[in-house]
């Protein structure tokens, strides 16, 4: 009766078993498929750390239960290896390069310097302040950033900054120790399309730094734009009537939905930026997808991802929930080559900065 039982319980966590790797498999192809015309594997790829976690339980508990059903998962998850790459890194020692002999990038999403008080604590643009000062990059680069009495100062004889025209003092900013030689805002939209919010535009900040000028491009590609009851449906998933709960996650499968079509729609305006650029390009910011994205891939194919060469351990940017969500990067073009790259896990906003370290080969 009992060899019964465990045959009946092996039968049905196999089925699962397929399920997930099916998923596995699925999250792969995001990469590839761009969700202006199909979300779904958008979907998957978003959920690719959950989904190799399964995988990896279910290969040590058919280890233990001597099943060779561990083929399975153990060929979905070797299938996808370099999106393990992406995932995690085992870091090597950073490279010992002479004062001034590199140029420190740092980029961050400060979160409008908690104007909406999304933090409980006081003082938070303060301490963003120090944080940013503590680490002195050459060149910031900030997303929503935020204009107003209590914004912190920072000491950069070079800036650019692009806000909104609507009077929300919002937007992008590029500080730098070195000269801007060149500024300018490009749209996300097609030339016949307009808007007026920075949402649908990035800005490049050309830099000049040993003898050589180097455009720095700073974008924050489309958020789901999840609020407060939304992070508490996810929170809480069973808490009010049927109703409100299947009603809270259609909602924010809308979301997710409008927001996977609009960087795909996005990332052809960021390609042809970097295709089109006289210098080597340094490409900073809040890309909101992870590295299994068409997103990402569609820039991986341009730029160099500097977590890939220089990072350690799962590098997480977004500061919210347990899962290791990377979605702010530093890519960099061949011309550049990336000694040292760090996450700052100060939860100060609900991304963390990312800061690298570059020179020119």
């Amino acid at each position: 009766m009992a060899g019964r039982k465990r045959s009946f319980l092996d039968r049905f966590l196999y089925f699962f078993n397929i399920l997930s790797a099916m998923g596995l498999l699925a999250s792969y192809l995001a990469y590839y498929f761009s969700p202006q015309w199909f979300t779904f594997f958008s979907f998957a790829g978003l959920a690719y750390p959950i989904l190799l976690l399964i995988n990896l339980i279910f290969v040590l508990y058919w280890v233990l239960r001597f099943k060779l059903k561990l083929i399975l998962p153990v060929i979905c998850i070797a299938a996808g290896y370099l999106h393990l790459e992406r995932l995690y890194q085992f870091g090597s020692p950073p490279k010992v390069v002479n004062p001034g002999e590199s140029l420190r990038v740092m980029s961050y999403n400060v979160r409008m310097f908690n104007e909406y008080q999304w933090i409980p604590e006081q003082g938070i643009p303060q301490e963003i302040g120090r944080l940013i000062n503590s680490n002195a990059p050459d060149v910031l680069l900030l997303q929503e950033y935020y204009q107003s009495e209590n914004t912190p100062k920072f000491q950069y004889p070079h800036e650019f900054t692009k806000l909104t025209n609507d009077g929300r003092n919002y937007g992008l900013k590029v500080f730098s120790k070195f000269p801007i030689v060149e500024t300018g805002t490009l749209s996300y939209d097609k030339p016949n399309e307009s808007g007026v919010s920075v949402n649908n535009q990035f800005i490049y900040a050309d830099v000049r730094w040993k003898n050589r000028t180097i455009r720095f491009i700073n974008v924050h590609l489309a958020s789901v734009g999840l609020g407060v009851s939304d992070y508490q449906r996810l929170q809480n998933p069973n808490e009010g009537s049927q109703e409100e709960i299947r009603n809270g996650f259609l909602k924010i499968l809308k979301r997710l939905h409008w927001a996977f079509k609009r960087r795909g729609e996005q990332i052809e305006a960021v390609e042809r930026a970097i295709n089109d650029s006289p210098h080597p390009v340094v490409l900073c910011g809040d890309f909101n997808d992870t590295p299994q994205s068409y997103t990402y891939h569609r820039v991986d194919l341009l730029l160099n991802d500097c977590f890939m060469e220089a990072g350690n351990g799962f590098g997480k940017t977004y500061a919210r929930g347990p899962v290791p969500f990377r979605i702010d990067y530093i890519f960099h073009a061949d011309e550049l080559r990336v000694n040292r790259y760090e996450v700052i896990s100060e939860k100060l906003s609900d991304h963390y900065p990312v800061i690298a370290e570059l020179e020119f080969r």
